[in-house]
């Protein structure tokens, strides 16, 4: 069966070898690339987080690519069907970034600016030269191609953003001019690690004696704060405290601005913080979610992040 745009597509192809024309140089296909992406991020956004998502099927975004390509006559080396994938790749995976994602070592990423990114790798910040943007239109792009993913915009009225890839379990904060000098954008993986007692000693986490105050005082349903800084294990321990040293037998209520700790607890309730999607929608804070589950004859609260007025809340309760 004849596809009709792959038909267009190598006709038009014909045309130009039959003037004798070379075609977009090399530095051309990237703008092609740039050109086609842009065309589908600034129409169908929706489209394009639907497909991430699962909701609607890949094929979709192949026909919408491929008309913008067909139309516009744009020719790659790589061929039609060859054009059609780099697109997708750009779309619904992490391009350059890709690699990166897909290391486990890999627990966080910087784009500073189009040629400034690094990798932290065993809590040391690599500098990675390989990878870069070509200017600053190109990045802002990218960052617009991985926020509609997750179902986010980002504007020049909304130039900072905080955003989750839930199916990749990433934590993604972006932002532009003029909030941002240069466009960055911040890839934080979140890995669930299950440490048992002997990684913890191992590791100086805590030694015997500590291990067993603590277990004493969750035991004691003593309230516990554990702070730190990003990335220092604050949501790995509290997982392995929560998992070790709480009873079934004591209802749990866990809230969260994003689900992280994933406690394996029978009697258990999950709460989750819920941005506002549009007008019509309704947010739901971490304070909400505290005044909630002090409604819910828990036995214990766990709250996985706070910086806010829910702060008061868990005092006054």
């Amino acid at each position: 069966m004849l596809n009709l745009s792959e038909e267009i597509y190598r006709r038009r192809n014909m045309a130009v070898e039959g003037k004798g024309e070379a075609g977009p140089p090399r530095d051309g296909e990237d703008e092609i690339l740039f050109l086609v992406t842009q065309a589908i991020l600034q129409d169908y956004t929706d489209v394009v987080r639907a497909v991430s998502t699962g909701e609607k099927d890949q094929a979709i975004l192949e026909r919408l690519a491929a008309r913008i390509i067909s139309e516009r006559g744009y020719t790659l080396q790589g061929g039609y069907q060859g054009t059609v994938k780099d697109v997708l790749d750009n779309l619904l995976r992490y391009g350059p970034l890709q690699d990166f994602i897909d290391d486990p070592a890999v627990t966080d990423i910087f784009v500073n600016g189009p040629q400034n990114i690094y990798k932290r790798v065993h809590d040391q910040d690599i500098f990675c030269p390989e990878i870069r943007f070509r200017d600053d239109r190109h990045l802002e792009q990218y960052i617009r191609a991985v926020l509609a993913r997750v179902g986010r915009r980002i504007t020049q009225a909304e130039c900072l953003v905080d955003a989750r890839d839930v199916r990749n379990h990433l934590r993604i904060n972006a932002g532009i001019p003029p909030a941002a000098k240069t466009p960055y954008l911040c890839i934080r993986k979140h890995i669930v690690t299950n440490f048992t007692a002997e990684d913890f000693r191992r590791s100086g986490t805590f030694t015997p004696e500590i291990e067993e105050f603590l277990a004493l005082a969750l035991r004691a349903r003593l309230n516990t704060l554990i702070a730190g800084p990003t990335g220092s294990g604050k949501t790995t321990l509290m997982r392995f405290l929560a998992s070790h040293f709480i009873p079934d037998d004591e209802r749990i209520v866990v809230m969260e601005e994003e689900e992280e700790l994933r406690i394996p607890h029978r009697n258990l309730v999950a709460l989750e913080a819920k941005k506002k999607a549009g007008e019509d929608d309704v947010e739901i804070t971490l304070d909400d979610l505290v005044r909630n589950g002090l409604r819910m004859a828990m036995r214990r609260m766990l709250l996985g992040e706070f910086r806010g007025k829910e702060a008061f809340a868990l005092i006054r309760a």
